[in-house]
This record gives structure tokens, sequence and C-alpha cells, in this order.
């Protein structure tokens, strides 16, 4: 039916095909409607930008369609760490985004990202090679590191290099990032 067909067609256009998780685009709609709840009801809320280290090698290593496993794996572990209304998205390769909209208190989102970062942890045994999977993970907080979701994505970005840049398979507080100075332009 056509109805049937439109469905799947905004499915397809809001969704990551491998992985069913919502993608960039459905993620910043949520985004700014999770964001514009927690503003009225001055409530806190985090975004956690989560990208896997050592895929990379894993997926050179046994392949793409191994890869693609492991990230189906992956993501349903991450959504079962989550409440119901929690977001998760895969925006990329090996990366994913994380929205905990209405949170009581900044600790709960640390929480959080420490289940995160177990529930993308893997011990990868294949064709007698063990690798381990694990993942880095920065965190942004509403409002206190922006009231956006671009200006919180990118805090959050940012955090999660320097989570790898710090050893990987951690979290770091986009708070706690030294950020340089933007030159300015001219």
């Amino acid at each position: 039916s056509l109805k049937r067909r439109e469905e799947l067609a905004w499915h397809q256009a809001n969704h990551d095909e491998l992985t069913g998780l919502p993608n960039r685009r459905q993620l910043g709609e949520h985004a700014r409607r999770l964001l514009s709840v927690a503003m009225q009801k001055r409530r806190l809320a985090a975004v956690l930008v989560l990208d896997l280290d050592g895929f990379k090698e894993i997926n050179d290593l046994f392949g793409h369609s191994y890869g693609d496993n492991l990230l189906k794996r992956v993501a349903l572990r991450l959504s079962g760490v989550l409440r119901d209304y929690d977001v998760v998205a895969r925006t990329g390769g090996d990366e994913f985004v994380v929205l905990l909209p209405e949170i009581e208190q900044p600790s709960i989102a640390m929480v959080v990202a420490e289940k995160l970062i177990a529930g993308a942890s893997e011990n990868v045994e294949h064709q007698g090679r063990s690798l381990r999977l694990h993942a880095s993970v920065g965190l942004a907080l509403f409002p206190s590191d922006g009231h956006d979701f671009e200006t919180l994505l990118a805090a959050a970005d940012d955090a999660m290099y320097a989570a790898k840049a710090a050893g990987k398979n951690r979290y770091q507080l986009a708070a706690d990032v030294v950020r340089s100075p933007v030159e300015p332009a001219g």
C-alpha cells in the first residue's frame, strides 16, 4: 500500500540501515524537541558521543561483514543500557551519539557513560586472533556546555577526542577539555 511505502521511505530516510537506529537527521529532530522540553522544565540533559576504539583494525582484519555484525551487537547493547526515552543514534562508521533528556544531576550522565563503555566493549576472537574492542566517550551537559544541539554535539565530540588522546576506553567531560581558542578570521 502507499501508506506502507511512505512509512518505509520515512524509516529509511531517518534510520541507519545497518543497525536500525536513528540516523544523524532523526537525531537532530529528537534533540531539538527534547532540549526545548528540558529548557521549559529547567532540567538537565546530556549529549554523549561514543566512538569505538580498535574497530577499524577488526574491520580490516576480519572483513566488513564481520564488522557489520559487531556494530549490530554493539548497537543492541548500547540500547539496552538506556531508558525508554533516551535516544541512541548511529551517526557514522563506528560512531554513536546518545541523548539523555531530563537527568536529575550530572553524575547520572557519568554513570551512563561508564555503562555505555562497558556495553561497547567486547573481546573479539576470530580466526585464532584475539582483539579487544573498547570505546571512548565525550560527554556534554545541557545547559552548562551549550544551549543548542550543535554546540553540545561539538563539545561532546571534542571531549571524545580528548578521551582517545588520554588513552581510550574512558569518558571525558566537555567541561574539562581545554579548548583551543578560535583564531579570528582575516
